[in-house]
């Protein structure tokens, strides 16, 4: 068994990055002030008959095939307008321009590469328009990815569905763009695409081609299909054997618990987590990202305190307290803070060292976060250490139903509501589990409510409903 867990942390050592394929986000509203030439400054939100004047001075977007560009309906059906008959007459939207680079530039993880943006495009898709599924060419020296930002006209469908090194993500525009937000993708150039068919409404973007400085090393997105297999196969192994779950696998770096996602894992642990998800769900687990926190609490050393001081936390981001920890009094190990995901963690539980997967010494160095407490009365000065480790947590999915048994009825809950809301995902099996959630309720509900006063049993009713 040992062996297995220091071969699948060998392969995790080799994927190194600290970005995805593609960032996605939403900044707030900024009118650009648009101008077209022939049509003069442009209003926003779009509205249907401003479009239906832009789209008369259009022309049919073509695509590239091999050398040649072909303009085809049945691949590609859209309108385009050049970038030589756009221009912006307010002086903030180069500096809001700028804020979505920098953004794009840190969920691709090139933060510190010099990135210049070059406007290609206004792209506009009317109800039925789409784009098969299609990679860039280099449409001018430098280019090493594509930016869309989204302009604020209401519209169904035409989600960007991004693929790279047998990974997929399909991001939908349509509810910032709804919603006078500024919606923004970046993908790399070597990463496949495809526009979804719109479906009601008009989807208008810009399209900005992201540039490298000449001389640079060519910049692409992180790979990691190699690892993810190998991996894969020693998930599959190690289920054979494994007999407590769940499982740790923990990352590089400790996080606090605010705002803790993948989109802010540092350095190595995005592509790391992701290539761990990819793996671990092909091979039969459920994977969600957690802090594996290991507490620490003993006597106070190095700090000079009068009676009457109170306990002082601290954090990342501050500069610690002076003291330091002596004789350890009590130590542990949870699983205590989810990343903020869609579906739900398994709330708050113990974990043994035996379940943690890791070269790390846990506990060791400074810790993330740490609390002090002077004299109070005849009690001594004691110090609590937490070191909150960022981890993927994984157990398979033929132990799921048993495992959500033994959560508290808080968590059970959070997981039979996830299942109401996706009830004809056929991939989920949110039918079997809700049906097994349910019966591990041993009580009625009347009775669960007199326990548990501020727990929510609205999912049980809308089940039984």
């Amino acid at each position: 068994m040992k062996n297995l867990d220091k071969q699948l942390l060998n392969q995790l050592k080799t994927i190194e990055g600290n970005g995805s394929f593609v960032s996605s986000g939403i900044k707030k509203f900024i009118h650009p002030g648009l101008r077209l030439e022939g049509v003069g400054e442009i209003g926003l939100p779009l509205n249907p008959i401003q479009i239906k004047e832009i789209i008369k001075i259009a022309k049919k977007a073509p695509f590239g095939k091999g050398r040649q560009t072909i303009t085809d309906p049945s691949v590609r059906s859209a309108w385009e307008i050049d970038a030589g008959q756009l221009s912006f007459g307010n002086k903030d939207w180069k500096k809001n321009t700028e804020k979505i680079i920098n953004a794009a530039k840190k969920g691709l993880g090139i933060e510190k590469q010099p990135v210049t943006a070059s406007l290609y495009k206004m792209l506009i898709y009317e109800p039925g328009d789409f784009f098969l599924p299609h990679k860039d060419s280099e449409k001018e020296k430098g280019m090493f990815a594509t930016l869309v930002v989204g302009l604020p006209s209401p519209h169904t469908g035409g989600e960007l569905v991004v693929r790279f090194d047998g990974r997929e993500e399909t991001i939908g525009m349509s509810s910032a763009a709804s919603n006078y937000k500024i919606p923004y993708i970046a993908f790399f150039a070597d990463c496949e695409h495809e526009i979804k068919p719109v479906t009601s409404g008009y989807r208008v973007c810009l399209v900005y081609n992201l540039l490298q400085s000449g001389g640079a090393k060519k910049i692409g997105g992180p790979q990691f299909m190699s690892q993810a297999t190998k991996m894969t196969e020693l998930f599959q192994s190690m289920a054979k054997s494994m007999e407590h779950w769940p499982k740790a696998v923990l990352l590089g770096h400790q996080y606090t618990p605010t705002n803790f996602s993948l989109a802010h894992l540092k350095h190595h642990d995005r592509p790391r987590a992701e290539a761990l998800m990819e793996a671990a769900e092909a091979a039969g687990y459920f994977a969600r990202l957690g802090l594996v926190t290991h507490y620490m609490m003993g006597q106070l050393e190095g700090a000079d305190y009068y009676y009457g001081y109170g306990r002082r936390p601290y954090y990342e981001e501050e500069k610690l307290g002076e003291g330091t920890l002596g004789e350890v009094y009590e130590e542990y190990t949870t699983i205590e803070h989810w990343a903020d995901e869609e579906a739900p963690g398994l709330g708050e539980a113990l974990i043994r060292e035996e379940n943690i997967l890791s070269e790390l010494e846990m506990g060791q160095g400074k810790p993330i976060e740490q609390e002090e407490e002077g004299y109070t009365g005849n009690a001594g000065m004691t110090i609590e250490y937490w070191y909150h480790y960022g981890a993927l947590i994984l157990w398979p999915q033929k132990h799921h139903a048993r495992l959500l048994e033994s959560l508290s009825v808080s968590v059970r809950l959070q997981w039979l509501e996830y299942y109401l809301q996706h009830w004809n995902d056929a991939e989920l099996k949110p039918q079997e589990y809700a049906r097994q959630l349910l019966a591990s309720f041993k009580v009625e509900v009347v009775e669960e409510e007199k326990r548990y006063e501020a727990v929510d049993f609205s999912a049980v009713s809308n089940f039984i409903n």
